[in-house]
């Protein structure tokens, strides 16, 4: 197991953002998949392919909104790392959402289970840790700093995913 910070520090640099913005896009894309089998199982669904395209449009733009406002809330405290890196950083602490996603989708296709919350919302409170070591360095290693962002944002995310699906 990599630690997050490491990864980070060492090969961030060398992703193009674009590249980055992909695995929120298919993470976020797979947990509202998830999300509209689940409620289409129920029959509470209003359109599965409309629902994962939500998600992929929620890990485009918010995932590097939220960079945006926490690389702007750090300034005070270190200057060292850029916007772009901030955006790559914060794309790729949700890689343990995406396999969660994959995992997931899975297990509701092949299993026919319910698994938005059990697979989805797990991947999604899995990438807090990473975005805690995203920012740290973002800080200047200031922890509480970081705790209570990185706790903030995860809690948007999950938020915003409640209201879109309406849970």
């Amino acid at each position: 197991m990599a630690d997050p910070r490491t990864v980070l520090t060492n090969y961030i640099d060398d992703l193009a953002w674009p590249a980055a913005l992909a695995v929120p896009a298919l993470a976020f894309g797979l947990l509202f998949l998830q999300s509209g089998l689940d409620l289409d199982r129920s029959g509470a669904s209003d359109g599965i392919a409309g629902l994962a395209l939500l998600g992929v449009l929620l890990g485009v733009v918010v995932v590097p909104v939220t960079a945006l406002v926490a690389w702007i809330l750090v300034l005070p405290f270190d200057r060292s790392r850029s916007l772009g890196w901030a955006v790559r950083a914060f794309a790729l602490a949700y890689s343990p959402a995406l396999i969660y996603g994959l995992c997931g989708l899975i297990a509701n296709i092949v299993l026919g289970w319910n698994t938005a919350v059990a697979f989805g919302v797990t991947g999604v409170l899995w990438a807090i840790s990473p975005l805690f070591a995203a920012l740290r360095e973002m800080s200047g290693d200031r922890r509480r700093l970081s705790l209570v962002l990185a706790t903030v944002v995860g809690a948007a995310v999950l938020a915003v995913w409640a209201v879109a699906v309406g849970a």
